[in-house]
């Protein structure tokens, strides 16, 4: 049997703000793939622009909080259901 190491969820915490690892994640990656969209869209010949991958990022960090936003409504509307029950 594999033995998996106790990690702690929090990466940081101040005060009552903490900083979850895979909050840190999703920033990383979207850092990653700005930098690296903006990298190839400097190569002579890019289909896309720097602004286009501006652009796209930005899409992809408003509909990643709408679908957070989504997920937690239908898991607090989940959780109160069965809490009734």
């Amino acid at each position: 049997m594999i033995q998996y190491p106790q990690i702690d969820p929090v990466a940081l915490s101040l005060g009552p703000i903490s900083i979850y690892w895979y909050g840190l994640t999703y920033v990383g990656g979207l850092m990653f793939a700005w930098w690296l969209g903006r990298q190839r869209s400097r190569v002579a010949g890019s289909p896309i622009s720097e602004t286009q991958v501006d652009d796209l990022i930005s899409t992809l960090l408003w509909a990643l909080s709408q679908v957070d936003e989504l997920a937690m409504r239908c898991f607090m509307v989940r959780h109160h259901c069965l809490m009734i029950q």
